[in-house]
């Protein structure tokens, strides 16, 4: 039990952390902050640094940004003119950052 415990805390190399983010899909949905995984590609020379060490801070003392964890819950019409929740597709809509987080979770 220790031991698994101590695969999910783990400190994250820069190198996976990079990784992780160009594995994701560049076209997801946005999240509630508008930046999706193209933003982060295509500028990570730029915010690399950043996610980087908000993932330190998540895995060395728990911490993650306040609202990161934020989602936004979307009724997309299955239809059109869509008029009854049968209607509807429910999708919701992640910080792109607390994604990277999860897969690495996920991934141990």
């Amino acid at each position: 039990m220790r031991r698994q415990c101590s695969l999910l805390t783990n400190i994250p190399l820069k190198e996976k952390v990079k990784s992780v983010v160009f594995d994701m899909g560049e076209d997801s949905a946005p999240g509630p902050d508008g930046f999706n995984g193209c933003f982060f590609q295509h500028f990570w020379d730029v915010v690399g640094d950043s996610v980087y060490h908000s993932m330190l801070k998540f895995f060395k003392i728990g911490w993650i940004l306040p609202s990161l964890n934020s989602n936004l819950a979307v009724l997309i019409p299955k239809v059109p003119k869509a008029d009854t929740i049968n209607n509807f597709r429910p999708i919701t809509l992640a910080n792109f950052q607390f994604k990277v987080i999860t897969k690495f979770l996920v991934e141990r």
